[in-house]
């Protein structure tokens, strides 16, 4: 079996006005860098467990996930204080991880037991182990969150996992060991690094089968497509090159000599502009390349080994963020609310909708529900800026059953910082219900509208849809957008903004 080198995808998912922050795991020292990516400096370095070795940042970019093979745990980050905030124990050696696009479940690769185990994140416990081929290694989750790629780097295949069942429904044959996966931007393809053959294989994810075989450098450890989907780039670890590949025609059109550096991952910024690549072994060091002339333009000094595995870019919105974490105890039945220290720091006030018709302008609420159901719990903040944003979270339990709790619970919200509250009534709130939805959903205004432009965005900040709206209710269709995270933007006739976030199933 052809020795394992460690691979990076590094998704740049954002709004351009969104800030992004890189974690790259140093297996030598133990640590990760953090790496801000607008002026290429690293700003904080962080101890983890021993040997970090996969990345995965969440969706809305308040945690990262870090796989630690030599004492099998996962070490959660806050990247708002840039510490462990949780260390969840695994299996034996744990390698490449993914979280799903809603942010409810992290997939690890445990290449030592041929599993993969699925964490809940908002206990951050393991509530399901999945069997696998051999030697697991590479994780990618599909865009509308419904399935996942696993590469068996012992048997040489690719398994693929459905989310709702955690059933292997396929495994497909690739090349020689296969270490990284990634997906083209619409999931219609899986490209897969194959070091043994030297190739990268394609593989058309409607019929789970090989559509194409390429040729690329010596020993291809990692793979990335362009925002685009136009280009793929493969890192070659042994002959310390990258391919660059024309997704259309399948052909490798440019070879880029990073010296001997071993590089092991790489990835591109949200535009497309430049590709990071990190220098593993010999170096300590992460290249940024200009994809318009395929040349080094930055290399960045991190600690020693670096070879994050995965998604290691964090984005979120400096000016407002609302966010929160839950946890829950089965023997006083209470919900415990963990509000963000951003969302503390950044707020001049708070509201929250309980869902159940009722609501609090306190910074740290107490709240009991009576009747068995989920609820969809919102908090708003109000920053002095002007700025407002809001945050929901099921609570209760979920349609996969990963939240149990009775009739009767509580939620508790822990928030030590004092605000002073706004007459909330004067203050334009927006309600989108239902919220994940499947075929449409309502947003509702507290106020008729007048000249209000809603934008609805996917997470790379393109425009998908954009309503001249006059009124208290729109009702937005999914039409041809597929399951997944979205924001919806909304901008009055006194240029006043708020932003949402919308779940499509």
């Amino acid at each position: 079996m052809k020795k394992i080198h460690a691979t990076i995808i590094i998704a740049l998912l954002s709004i351009n006005i969104f800030a992004q922050t890189a974690y790259v795991t140093n297996i030598t020292d133990s640590t990760v860098s953090v790496i801000n990516v607008a002026t290429n400096t690293v700003s904080a370095t962080i101890r983890v467990g021993y040997r970090p070795y996969g990345v995965s940042v969440s969706p809305d970019g308040t945690k990262v996930y870090i796989t630690n093979v030599n004492d099998n745990t996962i070490s959660v980050i806050n990247t708002a204080s840039n510490s462990v905030i949780a260390t969840i124990a695994v299996g034996f050696s744990p390698l490449g991880l993914s979280v799903s696009p809603n942010g409810n479940s992290v997939y690890v690769a445990i290449g030592g037991t041929n599993s993969v185990s699925v964490i809940n994140t908002a206990t951050n416990s393991v509530g399901a182990s999945i069997t696998v081929g051999i030697q697991p290694v590479g994780v990618c989750v599909s865009p509308d969150g419904s399935k996942v790629y696993v590469a068996n780097n012992g048997d040489n295949t690719l398994s693929v996992i459905n989310t709702i069942t955690n059933i292997v429904t396929d495994t497909i044959t690739v090349g020689a060991a296969p270490v990284g996966v990634s997906l083209s931007p619409d999931g219609s393809k899986v490209y897969v690094a194959n070091g043994g053959t030297n190739t990268v294989s394609v593989i058309n994810t409607t019929t789970n089968t090989v559509s194409s075989t390429i040729t690329v450098g010596t020993n291809p450890v990692c793979v990335a497509i362009s925002p685009d989907g136009s280009k793929v780039y493969a890192v070659n670890y042994n002959d310390s090159t990258i391919s660059v590949i024309n997704a259309l025609s399948n052909i490798v059109s440019a070879t880029i000599v990073v010296g001997n550096t071993q590089p092991y991952g790489v990835s591109f910024s949200p535009d497309g502009s430049k590709l990071y690549v990190t220098n593993a072994i010999i170096s300590g060091t992460v290249n940024v390349i200009n994809t318009a002339t395929n040349t080094i333009s930055a290399l960045i000094s991190v600690g020693n080994g670096p070879n994050a595995f995965g998604n290691f870019i964090s984005t979120y919105n400096p000016l407002c963020f609302a966010h929160y974490s839950t946890t829950y105890d089965s023997t006083l039945n209470t919900f415990t609310l963990n509000v963000d220290s951003i969302s503390s720091f950044l707020a001049t006030a708070y509201h929250w909708d309980f869902g159940d018709g009722t609501t609090s302008n306190l910074a740290a609420p107490s709240h009991t529900f009576t009747v068995d159901t989920t609820y969809s719990v919102c908090m708003k903040i109000f920053t002095a800026l002007g700025d407002s944003c809001e945050y929901c979270h099921i609570i209760g339990k979920d349609y996969l059953g990963n939240i149990y709790r009775t009739v009767g619970f509580t939620i508790n919200v822990q928030n030590n910082t004092t605000v002073v509250v706004p007459d909330i009534s004067k203050e334009i709130t927006i309600t989108i219900a239902p919220n994940p939805f499947t075929a449409q959903t309502t947003m509702t205004f507290s106020e008729e509208q007048k000249h209000t432009t809603v934008k609805i965005m996917n997470v790379l900040g393109e425009v998908l849809k954009e309503i001249d709206f006059t009124g208290r209710q729109l009702t937005i269709d999914r039409g041809e957008m597929k399951s997944g995270i979205y924001f919806v933007q909304t901008t009055n006739e006194k240029k006043n903004v708020t932003n949402n976030k919308i779940i499509i199933q």
